[in-house]
Parts: C-alpha cells; sequence; structure tokens
C-alpha cells in the first residue's frame, strides 16, 4: 500500500526501514512493500535498514541513510516510532520532509498527527478486524471445531499527510 502511493507520486527510488528479524508483522510489512516494488520494473529498492522498531533504531537509520547520501528517495518505516526517530534525526542534520525525501510509517499512532511534519502512516481497521475476529469465534463453536493457525489478513487503510506530500 505504501509502496503503490510512493509510486503514484512518481518516486522510482525507494527505501525501508525493517522491523525486527523474526517479528511476523516486520516480515509481513517488508515482505508486501518489496512484493510491490519487484512486480514494478520502474521501481527500485536503493536502501534498506535493519531496526528493531524503537525510535533509536529510527535515528541510527538515519544517520546510516545519510552516509549513503541518496537523493530522491521514498521511505518506508515498518512502523511510527522509527520513522519518529528518522524526522527527528533528519530535521537536526537540517533536512527537511518533504522537500528532501519523503516517508510513512506503519501503526497510525496518535503522535503522528502530533509532530512536524505530521507523518503519513497505516491504520489498522480495528472495527473490520473485531468483526473477522466474532466471526471466526462463531463458526468455532457453530462448527464446534477448534481453529488452528488460521491466518486471517488485518484490514488496513493508509492516512495520507504532510510527510508525503511535496
Amino acid at each position: 500500500m505504501v509502496a503503490k502511493h510512493f509510486q503514484e507520486l512518481g518516486y522510482s527510488k525507494l527505501g525501508i526501514i525493517e522491523g525486527p528479524s523474526g517479528v511476523v508483522d516486520a516480515s509481513f510489512r517488508k515482505n508486501g512493500f518489496i512484493d510491490h516494488i519487484n512486480e514494478h520494473e520502474n521501481l527500485d529498492l536503493v536502501w534498506s535498514y535493519k531496526g528493531d522498531f524503537t525510535r533509536k533504531s529510527g535515528t541510527a537509520a538515519f544517520k546510516n541513510f545519510k552516509k549513503k547520501n541518496l537523493d530522491g528517495v521514498a521511505i518506508f518505516g515498518s512502523n511510527d516510532h522509527m520513522c519518529f526517530g528518522f524526522i527527528k534525526e533528519a530535521f537536526e542534520n537540517n533536512y527537511k520532509i518533504p522537500e528532501n525525501y519523503i516517508i510513512a510509517g506503519y501503526d497510525n499512532l496518535s503522535f503522528c498527527e502530533s509532530i512536524t511534519p505530521e507523518l503519513t502512516s497505516v491504520s489498522t481497521n480495528f472495527e473490520g478486524l473485531a468483526k473477522r475476529a466474532i466471526r471466526t469465534i462463531e463458526n468455532m463453536i457453530n462448527d464446534k471445531s477448534d481453529i488452528v493457525g488460521q491466518i486471517s489478513m488485518i484490514p488496513v487503510e493508509i492516512k495520507i499527510r504532510k510527510s508525503t506530500k511535496a
């Protein structure tokens, strides 16, 4: 969803701050982003950084990104905390978002609207999630069976804010 948003904005060079290895949510987020890139010849993953879902790893990601001297890159942070660290460090190094590059996160935390610039972020539709969970429980009761290992994709939507507006 974020990679598609970046593509629609005209970006072809993309980067990612990954979540921790071995964490399912981090893997799904990374794989979805990279799958979209791989499906489009005009998109290129030019930078990645292994984060750990903390603001501190977002700060470290910016320092790594700055060393690469990349320009015109759209960055996806696998969670909002890492984006907050990245944005803060960018600001302290006289970079501007979205003027120098754009960034979007995941989780749509309440702080997304409190920072400058406001952070574009993927938001979970908790009402849709609750309905799916109730439906699953009802099916288990009605079928008198255990559902083991069921995977259900959580409904999400992207909240576009100033961090991805040129």
